[in-house]
């Protein structure tokens, strides 16, 4: 994670304990999360110096869920979707 991500930034602590997340709302939602797919929008990119850059984007995060009692074979999967804006810097760093 370090390598494409600043230990302490939000987005950092944010995809560090990402799935930890999703485990809490199952629990707390007594629900059972089947599926997972992410999407990024980028809605804009600001060129701040040479070398720096800061990036607006949007994810949308879609997944499937049951309720934990529900079986998986016969009955159909519910779906949701959040969307999720973050603001990204980028620095580039010379090798």
């Amino acid at each position: 994670m370090g390598l494409f991500y600043v230990k302490g930034e939000k987005i950092y602590d944010f995809e560090k304990n990402r799935y930890q997340s999703y485990n809490k709302m199952e629990n707390k939602l007594d629900l059972k999360i089947i599926d997972i797919k992410s999407s990024i929008k980028i809605n804009d990119i600001k060129i701040l110096s040479d070398d720096k850059a800061q990036v607006k984007l949007r994810e949308i995060v879609s997944y499937k869920w049951l309720c934990k009692n529900d079986n998986p074979r016969t009955i159909k999967p519910n779906s949701s979707e959040m969307g999720i804006d973050h603001k990204i810097g980028l620095v580039q760093r010379h090798n």
